[in-house]
């Protein structure tokens, strides 16, 4: 659920969302996936954590979190923890596969007594040698 906006939540209606709301990210879990969803308002904590409330058709509370950044405004979590879209990695499974591979390699040579890649008899000493 995106919320570009802000409408603070009336307290009386934050009490009884608070109480029974869910995170967004369970819907599935909820059997709710298929349930439309009613933004109702937010709520600003004192450590700039923004809560945004939904209703779902069936009468169900929800949320999700924001985070309040003095530079750039309000964002959604993942910005808050990844960077922003434009600066996050891309294809890193790739790169960490071929990471994972070469240690293996490395590992099989240790475990057969060549030694770390680095020591004199080690992997990388026999290829120069």
């Amino acid at each position: 659920m995106n919320v570009s906006g802000f409408v603070e939540i009336e307290e009386k209606i934050y009490q009884t969302a608070h109480e029974n709301a869910w995170s967004v990210e369970c819907m599935a879990g909820h059997d709710a996936a298929d349930r439309s969803l009613e933004y109702i308002g937010s709520r600003i904590l004192p450590n700039d954590y923004v809560y945004d409330f939904f209703q779902d058709s069936d009468g169900g509370w929800w949320y999700q979190t924001r985070k309040g950044l003095r530079e750039i405004g309000i964002v959604d979590i993942e910005t808050v923890i990844f960077g922003p879209p434009a600066l996050r990695k891309t294809n890193s499974r790739g790169k960490g596969k071929r990471n994972y591979e070469q240690n293996e390699i490395i590992r099989e040579k240790t475990a057969q007594g060549d030694g770390p890649p680095w020591e004199e008899g080690g992997l990388l000493s026999q290829e120069a040698g």
